[in-house]
């Protein structure tokens, strides 16, 4: 049955084309529907739902939670888990746009983390078949740890439970010591720094004539099950091989790229509008046939692996490419010097990156260190942070919800970040506006990842008071103009009019 039986019919009974309001449980009904029908041939379909008003609305409350630190019911935690799940599909299985931004989906998975979820396994959208193999190499499989601030002069983000570089050595040195009684001083330690290439994760399994036998994606984690696309790379065997391996079977597990250059080409060349290079690589491996858009492809050798007599895995070593390209060596300590090169390096020969990837030399430490959660707990991924700007406060308007709560909104002087021009953001709570104590006329700095983030940042020198009188809240409902109630500690205004408007439509 196509999606256009499925998922038109049964999600538009649940007002998916009503996207005033956003309904936790018609969004659970509309993420249970995509989840359980989606196929290859859904995807499509499932996709341009997911860039539809209403979840968009519920993709950026759920963003915004996890920014602020604010509480998620269990309902949300549901719901959180069907979309982590349905954009993991899509990702792994076609090179179609969610809507959805790699920030976005970040901040949910560490939303999903902080319930005690570290990793969803999704099951393969291909039926078992010759293409379906095993992961001979299972520990090359997995993702990074990451982490977002490697210093205090970092900005210091909204969410302080997002990871720094100084949690990520706490969590090391705790480690080998529980696990060898050494007290270490982790700082002092050499590294390696390398670019955090943004593209698709292809693990390769070359014979001992080196040949590739299997080219396999990410799959299924607890089957240890994925797809396997060697037929894609059979022509650019000769620049994908380690040369320091020769002889024996091994394991190479790679990112597969495309060049901002052939990215533009290809949109202009098929009639294509992908958002990023990354979603045409997908699309590339998820093909059937070859075309000739194979040879598009650049493929970033990261880390090989071999098998022992007793069939173990050997600890990972760094591919032979990794040392072709960019990289850095330096202490731990050398926060300022890993910054400057994650920097420098977005792009590379055309090939973007996101950040950067810190890796400790020492076998030994390594070794210790191990995996958990198909994580190398010895290398880390540093994130990007922020766009930041500062602009000036013109005021502040308060709204009424459905609930009759009211939630205020700074509007400011307009600023373009990430290519988006921004004029007002919302303070989240009366909590927060009461914090802020913002007056007209203050210069205030506004973070942008996911949502612009209002700041005002005292020791800041570009953030400025204007001295003028702080904003005031209102006393009347902005809607209908009864009298609001504050409760004792000034966290929530609210109507409490039986009759207010507002309250009417969420009747």
């Amino acid at each position: 049955m196509k999606g256009e039986n499925i998922f038109i019919m049964e999600i538009n009974i649940h007002s998916l084309n009503n996207d005033k309001t956003v309904n936790e449980y018609d969004i659970n009904f509309i993420l249970s529907t995509i989840k359980d029908q989606l196929t290859k041939d859904t995807i499509p379909e499932a996709s341009q739902i997911m860039k539809r008003s209403k979840i968009k609305s519920y993709v950026s409350y759920l963003v915004g939670k996890r920014i602020s630190g604010d509480t998620v019911t269990e309902q949300d935690y549901q719901n959180l888990y069907l979309l982590i799940h349905i954009l993991q599909d899509i990702y792994n299985y076609s090179g179609e746009d969610t809507g959805v931004s790699d920030y976005d989906y970040d901040r949910l998975y560490e939303l999903l983390q902080d319930h005690g979820i570290e990793l969803i396994s999704t099951p393969l959208l291909t039926k078992p078949s010759s293409t379906i193999r095993k992961h001979q190499y299972p520990t090359l499989r997995g993702t990074l740890s990451k982490i977002y601030r490697l210093d205090d002069s970092d900005e210091i983000l909204a969410n302080k439970s997002r990871d720094s570089l100084s949690d990520w050595v706490n969590r090391c040195e705790k480690i080998i010591s529980n696990s060898t009684g050494r007290q270490i001083n982790l700082w002092n330690e050499e590294i390696y720094v390398f670019p955090k290439w943004d593209g698709v994760s292809v693990e390769f399994e070359f014979n001992a004539n080196g040949e590739i036998e299997h080219a396999l994606l990410r799959g299924n984690t607890e089957t240890n099950e994925a797809e396997d696309v060697a037929f894609v790379f059979q022509t650019l065997v000769s620049k994908i091989k380690d040369p320091n391996i020769i002889g024996k079977p091994y394991g190479l597990k790679t990112e597969v790229m495309m060049s901002v250059d052939n990215f533009k080409m290809y949109n202009k060349r098929y009639g294509k509008t992908y958002k990023d290079t990354r979603s045409i690589v997908s699309s590339i491996l998820n093909t059937d046939t070859l075309d000739g858009r194979e040879n598009l492809l650049e493929i970033i050798g990261l880390r090989t692996s071999t098998l022992q007599e007793d069939g173990t895995e050997t600890l990972q070593e760094l591919a032979e490419d990794v040392f072709h390209r960019p990289y850095l060596r330096c202490r731990l300590q050398d926060t300022v010097a890993i910054r400057e090169f994650a920097y420098k390096h977005r792009t590379v020969n055309g090939l973007n990156c996101d950040g950067a990837v810190i890796y400790i030399i020492d076998p030994n430490l390594r070794f210790v260190l191990g995996r958990e959660n198909h994580k190398n707990r010895y290398e880390v991924a540093y994130k990007f942070n922020e766009e930041i700007a500062y602009t000036k406060i013109k005021d502040i308007t308060f709204s009424t919800t459905i609930f009759g709560r009211v939630f205020p909104t700074a509007n400011f002087e307009k600023v373009t970040l990430k290519s988006r021009k921004i004029s007002n953001v919302s303070l989240g709570s009366m909590a927060r506006f009461h914090e802020l104590h913002l007056a007209k006329g203050d210069i205030v700095k506004i973070l942008y990842e996911i949502i612009p983030y209002l700041v005002m940042d005292d020791s800041d020198p570009n953030c400025k008071r204007s001295k003028q009188l702080p904003i005031s809240p209102p006393t009347h409902c902005p809607e209908c103009g009864d009298l609001l109630d504050m409760n004792s500690n000034g966290t929530i205004l609210a109507c409490i009019n039986p009759n207010c408007p507002c309250r009417m439509r969420g009747k």
